[in-house]
């Protein structure tokens, strides 16, 4: 399943589909949906219809004109108790709108973060459960394959944990969080869903994790990708095909600092080789799975050698 990028700006949120595109200039995006604000954060839904995104203040859900065909206020405060982004995500049968609330965010430190399945063609609240963390921000990840979906709550400094959870059939979120993720921080999902890659902080490693179990398939220690190797960053990175993952390594020679990408082997967890020069700062790159990554608007191939 390829990923499409969406991107939000003031007055649009852009959607750019892989199935047909080719190395080079990235181009215009395959659909728009015009907006009247500022999205701080959008999903789509799977077939492309319609579109949610939130403000600082309400999520709102949009048709292909940009028509609103409903919103849910979750808050009537501009400025929060700290910086915060809610963060919606379409189900793959497009009936519910996941939305992450941070509440911690949004109201103070007495309160803890909220998930609600959302009714997608009423915005009428289905069920919500209390998750007990306090982020400011979090991704959700999920593959059609799976019942579930995974959250990863970002608490800055305080780690991210993992969230697995689902709609269950009397309309009911069930909700586990991840312990076999304690104290590492989710890079991606495998693009069939039967796995994840993580990384320790703390030890600074790779980690691969079969799902739903989270039981560890193999790991990649920081001195395998040369002795000059720091630290292995969690952003940015990701399943770029079935086979192989991308990683961004930090490194010191000579006195000086550098980010470097490296190309992984998926299944045996082996480092292949690094990927371009060098750079100083560690540079964005979205990855829609299908071998091919997407950096500074430009579709590029993962070098041969």
């Amino acid at each position: 399943m390829l990923r499409d990028m969406i991107t939000s700006k003031p007055c649009e949120i852009a959607v750019y589909t892989f199935t047909s595109r080719s190395p080079g200039v990235l181009g215009n995006p395959d659909i728009n949906f015009p907006v009247s604000d500022r999205p701080e954060s959008s999903a789509i839904s799977y077939d492309r219809m319609i579109a949610a995104y939130s403000t600082p203040t309400t999520l709102r859900c949009i048709n292909r004109r940009g028509e609103v065909l409903w919103s849910y206020q979750f808050t009537d405060r501009t400025k929060g108790y700290m910086c915060y982004i809610t963060q919606p995500e379409f189900s793959f049968d497009g009936r519910v709108v996941w939305l992450y609330r941070p509440d911690c965010g949004i109201w103070g430190e007495d309160c803890t973060d909220k998930l609600l399945a959302i009714n997608a063609a009423t915005g009428s609240i289905i069920s919500q459960v209390d998750l007990g963390s306090t982020g400011h921000c979090a991704r959700f990840l999920a593959h059609p394959n799976n019942q579930f979906m995974l959250l990863d709550v970002g608490e800055g400094q305080d780690g991210s944990p993992l969230f697995m959870f689902y709609l269950d059939e009397a309309d009911s979120v069930q909700l586990t969080r991840c312990d076999w993720c304690v104290g590492y921080r989710l890079l991606d999902i495998s693009l069939d869903g039967t796995r994840c890659v993580s990384v320790d902080e703390m030890q600074n490693r790779v980690i691969l994790h079969s799902l739903p179990s989270g039981q560890t398939l193999g790991t990649i220690e920081v001195d395998e990708f040369g002795q000059d190797a720091s630290y292995i960053e969690t952003y940015p990175g990701g399943y770029c095909d079935d086979n192989s993952v991308i990683i961004n390594v930090r490194g010191e020679s000579e006195g000086s600092d550098w980010n470097q990408r490296f190309l992984l082997d998926a299944h045996a967890m082996k480092v292949i080789r690094p990927i371009g020069p060098q750079t100083e700062d560690a540079e964005s790159l979205f990855l829609p799975g299908n071998g091919m990554f997407v950096n500074s608007w430009s579709i590029e191939e993962i070098p041969t050698e």
